[in-house]
């Protein structure tokens, strides 16, 4: 018999719950271990599955609308002004720059000048060579700063179904 994973898994990777800031509908958002600019985050179904033609239309509706509702808020109040503009970027296969195995989909704000030329953030992406300040590569951060900022994040997200502790 196979044995049942417990917890939230971002591919082979276990997250730590500290880093999920929305669960629902059997999709789940967290903060970024490697963001190419503050605030980038990452929706994925809760199930982990590798391809984006393999999700169901349930997991995928659910994906986008979480996308639309986190990128409004984003341009909104979340960032006080700062943010201009949001990219929504699915890289679906290892051709196409998915360093994960596992579909999800980055929300990234962004700000007037982030990038000299604005398509920089695809390379930033598949390269990591941007970090948390937009400077070069940094290491990855920690789960504390992560958890930080999921929790900033999770009080606009009350509807979300609790996210169980470790």
């Amino acid at each position: 018999s196979a044995a049942v994973r417990m917890g939230f898994f971002f591919g082979p990777w276990k997250l730590d719950p500290r880093e999920l800031f929305f669960l629902r509908y059997g999709v789940m958002a967290f903060v970024n271990y490697k963001p190419v600019v503050p605030g980038h985050i990452l929706i994925a179904p809760v199930r982990v599955v590798d391809k984006f033609t393999a999700t169901s239309d349930d997991e995928l509706v659910e994906m986008w609308k979480l996308a639309r509702r986190i990128g409004g808020l984003m341009e909104g109040t979340l960032y006080a002004g700062s943010v201009s503009a949001v990219t929504y970027v699915i890289q679906d296969g290892a051709d196409a720059g998915q360093t994960v195995p596992h579909v999800h989909i980055h929300v990234l704000p962004r700000r007037k000048g982030d990038f000299a030329r604005n398509d920089e953030i695809y390379d930033a992406l598949e390269s990591g060579q941007k970090g948390v300040d937009g400077k070069a590569k940094q290491p990855p951060r920690t789960v504390d700063d992560m958890a930080a900022e999921a929790e900033m994040l999770r009080r606009h997200f009350s509807d979300s179904d609790p996210i169980p502790s470790a």
